[in-house]
């Protein structure tokens, strides 16, 4: 009897534990079926040929309202857009359009529908939506690939948001034509710098204030770009770097597009990024890794495991940047990258103090183990000056060259031919050498010591292709029109 007992019990408490779940379930449906519509989570999802990332419901006014997907391609291949609809529950789009119009595989595109509606924010609204495309099925050859005719597809997908009291722009797109004027070619995966006025641009009135919304694409491939100064609309210069996935022939030009993408969009720290002092939280958005054939920033404090010191001559500190300073008289020490590279090193930082001079060993310097910029003693002793110094067995090549103390800069050492080096200042070519210099490759490297009292400041350092003969191509920008024209 105990048993059988026992055997009810337990029954009991398995039953009644099991009618509290199914309350709770049923309770928490319920709670689900009648929560009030702006309570409702936003959504999106096409159901084949995209990956909706993001999308948004935004008021414009009394002008009519305006809905944008952000979307990943995952079809392989290229895909021509044609068109963009949408419907707002029974009400349907005015127009819409994607861009860009060509997209690959594992690329974004954002499309954008108008709507002579008038939504109220904060209310949830739900309906359909159709990316019209020509699937190529090749990758993208132009900016605009070549498809068969008659095979327009239509890629549906729903969506539900709250409707924000934000404003979306159209979107405009100017040709960017990059011109190789040496008789040289240029190897794909090349740097390019494209400066331009964005205060005076032809995508002037449709930049956001930090030239966040700013993308550049070649076909229907993002490229990496990277914004290192000016990144404002307001200023007379930006630089962008963007590295370009194709060759350029000798005496040829390549043309590639520069989107001014809707209002909303900002810097993605992956296709689209800035140089790492320029947002409050250090490196928040810097994405130089994916531009440059090697970059370090620096963040955190720790020294990057690339890096190895040698010497007792310096003492470092990593904190959001490096900085590099002299232990002591006579004593020489380096911070040097295990492994070597040709190229053209660029860092951004400063030199800043004093010390006595020395007639042996370069003060502080930035750049290669056999050629670098910064301070360093002449023949004689004098005193200390600021230069290139080119070394090899037989001691060091320094020419002078004016730099003022403590102001941040570009400082850069670019081989133009395999024993021929030049020091730049923010781009500027202030000296040059073809004496004591040994061939590439060799390693990046931070110098100190001698009685220097000099130290070494840096927010960014990086290794880019050295473009042809030491010339970089030149940049013209088109005229602007919408992506929907």
């Amino acid at each position: 009897m105990r048993l059988i007992g026992q055997s009810a019990t337990e029954f009991l408490t398995a039953y009644s534990t099991m009618l509290i779940l199914l309350t709770v379930v049923l309770a928490a449906l319920y709670l689900i079926a009648t929560l009030p519509a702006v309570q409702i989570p936003q959504s999106c999802y096409f159901y084949s040929g995209f990956y909706c990332e993001d999308a948004v419901y935004a008021l414009n006014g009394s002008h009519g309202t305006v809905l944008m997907i952000e979307a990943d391609d995952t079809m392989p291949g290229t895909v021509n857009v044609s068109g963009f609809n949408a419907r707002i529950g029974s009400a349907s789009s005015t127009g819409g359009y994607c861009a860009p119009q060509s997209v690959t595989e594992g690329e974004k595109i954002y499309c954008v529908a108008h709507f002579d509606a008038i939504g109220v924010m904060g209310t949830a609204y739900s309906g359909v939506m159709n990316v019209t495309a020509n699937f190529c099925g090749g990758a993208a050859a132009a900016i605009t690939p070549v498809c068969p005719a008659g095979m327009q597809y239509a890629y549906g997908g729903t969506y539900r948001m709250q409707a924000s009291n934000v404003g979306i722009s159209t979107v405009w797109y100017a040709p960017v034509t990059i011109s190789n004027g040496q008789a040289a070619g240029i190897p794909a995966g090349f740097q390019q710098m494209i400066q331009f006025d964005p205060s005076n641009s032809m995508l002037a009135p449709h930049e956001t204030g930090d030239l966040g919304n700013l993308r550049f694409y070649y076909g229907g491939q993002e490229l990496y770009s990277w914004c290192e100064s000016g990144c404002s609309n307001s200023t007379k210069s930006a630089i962008f770097w963007v590295k370009i996935p194709v060759a350029i022939r000798r005496l040829s030009n390549l043309t590639i597009r520069m989107y001014a993408m809707p209002s909303i969009l900002h810097y993605d720290g992956k296709y689209a990024g800035e140089a790492p002092q320029l947002t409050a939280t250090y490196a928040k958005y810097d994405n130089g890794a994916n531009v440059f054939d090697k970059y370090y920033n620096f963040a955190g404090n720790a020294l990057p495991g690339a890096f190895v010191v040698n010497g007792s001559g310096l003492s470092y500190a990593v904190n959001d940047g490096i900085t590099v300073r002299p232990t002591g008289l006579g004593a020489v020490g380096t911070i040097s990258e295990q492994f070597a590279y040709n190229g053209t090193v660029d860092a951004f930082g400063s030199f800043s103090g004093s010390g006595s001079a020395s007639c042996n060993y370069a003060n502080a310097t930035i750049g290669y183990s056999n050629a670098s910029l910064g301070y360093a003693v002449p023949t004689g002793c004098g005193s200390q000056e600021f230069g290139l110094i080119t070394k090899n067995s037989t001691g060091a090549n320094v020419v002078q060259s004016p730099y003022t103390k403590g102001s941040s800069a570009v400082f850069t050492v670019q081989y133009s031919a395999k024993t021929a080096v030049q020091a730049m200042i923010n781009y500027t070519g202030i000296v040059s050498s073809s004496s004591a210099v040994s061939a590439m490759p060799q390693r990046l490297e931070l110098l100190e010591g001698s009685n220097s009292g000099i130290a070494i400041m840096i927010k960014w350092l990086r290794v880019r292709m050295t473009p042809p003969f030491g010339v970089m191509p030149s940049v013209s920008i088109g005229i602007a029109v919408p992506a929907n024209a």
